[in-house]
């Protein structure tokens, strides 16, 4: 058996060990991390749990670090994070796109939460967040000229009762089996919500997706995403808590009336 020596710091460091090794932490990454304190560039990699961010343009598009009430009526709420948030501008016929890898992809329990905050959009121009996996993909998006948003994925489209706003959406992907998975999205101005389960083929979701295609020429237009999060399922967290007392108890010099007791090997051991 592992014996954990050492005062507090030490089990930290220990319970951190084996919250990384397990990937069974929170992941998450915002526009308030120093990082983008230069703007938003292919390489850029800020917060946990993400690879580097990959952006790619054509026509006149381009990438934004700058709060997210710029856009449309100018309303809020918005999506920032320390007044700002990333963004991305396309005028009519251009395209911005930008992707990153989730390290873990995503199993039954866990989910993947995002927040998305488009501006005006031109007819049959269309803004989108999503994620996708081998061979799926699920994608929330705007089409101009539309009066809803629309979740588009592997198995088909479902159209939500959620309409249009300037004022951002929280979109959260809470993955049910290998197959299945319920999609969630919130209207932040009102918390009006709405809700769909879907099955594709793959639900192992590893890349997050966010493309501006032609929305329009104006700042107006100009399309937002903020606040990555992946969380693991609620299992994990019990497991680690159980693990810090078991270590704690390790930790304990026996008394009298605390005998030692033999703790099973795995995950704490």
């Amino acid at each position: 058996m592992k014996v954990i020596t050492g005062g507090p710091s030490n089990l930290v460091a220990v319970l951190l060990a084996v919250g990384l090794g397990a990937s069974a932490y929170p992941q998450f990454d915002s526009a308030a991390d120093p990082i983008y304190n230069d703007g938003w560039q292919t390489g850029d990699n800020g917060g946990t749990g993400f690879g580097p961010w990959s952006l790619s343009t054509s026509g006149n598009a381009g990438s934004l670090v700058i709060t997210s009430n710029n856009n449309g009526s100018g309303g809020g709420p918005g999506i920032d994070s320390a007044g700002r948030s990333l963004g991305g501008f396309a005028d009519d016929g251009s395209l911005f796109a930008a992707s990153r890898l989730i390290n873990t992809p995503l199993s039954p329990g866990d989910f993947f939460s995002a927040n998305f905050d488009n501006g005006l959009v031109d007819t049959s121009a269309l803004v989108l967040m999503g994620l996708s996996a081998p061979g799926a993909g699920s994608t929330i998006r705007f089409v101009g000229g539309a009066t809803n948003y629309e979740l588009v994925d592997s198995g088909g489209s479902a159209t939500s009762t959620i309409g249009f706003t300037d004022g951002g959406l929280l979109g959260r992907w809470d993955v049910l089996t290998p197959t299945s998975y319920q999609f969630t999205l919130t209207r932040l101005s009102d918390n009006a919500s709405w809700n769909t389960t879907r099955t594709i083929g793959n639900t192992a979701f590893d890349r997050f997706i966010f493309q501006n295609a032609g929305a329009g020429a104006t700042f107006q237009h100009d399309a937002f995403v903020n606040s990555f999060t992946v969380v693991p399922e609620p299992g994990t967290f019990a497991a680690l808590g159980l693990c810090a007392l078991a270590l704690l108890r390790k930790g304990r010099k026996p008394t009298q009336r605390t005998p030692s007791v033999e703790q099973p090997q795995g995950i704490c051991s």
